[in-house]
């Protein structure tokens, strides 16, 4: 085993406890996201929905693991973004961007459109969602819960 695999294994294990079981949902441009699939499959998340918005024209979207995605769309119609939110109630939603008109109950990260290079980049990405899911929302009487659905969705 690699020093760099020595590392991902120890960091998956270190905040697999906060995102095993997660419902993750993916809307996003980019077309090459395994990346993030491998990371959130090893993490032991649940990839429920993968929508690949057609912005380059070039419709080349390819994976690896399509066995781990309950559904898959390419190209994905973002007019039924919201509809398929409420449906699939995600625990997680990562997008390359936000939408007002969005549940703001729903956890949302944003996808980089350059995402950090090397092999601990979709570790370096999920330490993001974890802490997501750490944060003590219902802090007395800060009521951060409101002040972040207000605020960052």
């Amino acid at each position: 085993m690699t020093e760099y695999q020595k590392q991902y294994r120890e960091g998956i294990d270190r905040i697999k406890p906060h995102l095993d079981g997660r419902r993750l949902m993916i809307i996003a441009y980019n077309q090459d996201i395994d990346w993030i699939l491998q990371t959130a499959v090893d993490l032991g998340m649940k990839v429920a929905f993968v929508g690949i918005l057609n912005f380059s024209q070039d419709n080349n979207f390819t994976t690896e693991l399509t066995e781990h995605i309950t559904e898959l769309y390419v190209p994905y119609e973002n007019t039924g973004r919201g509809a398929d939110i409420a449906r699939i109630k995600p625990d997680l939603l990562l997008t390359n961007y936000g939408s007002n008109d969005q549940d703001t109950s729903i956890l949302t990260d944003t996808i980089p459109l350059c995402p950090t290079a090397g092999f601990l980049s979709g570790l370096l990405f999920a330490n993001r969602w974890a802490e997501l899911f750490k944060m003590n929302l219902k802090e007395g009487w800060r009521q951060d819960e409101v002040l972040y659905r207000k605020y960052c969705s």
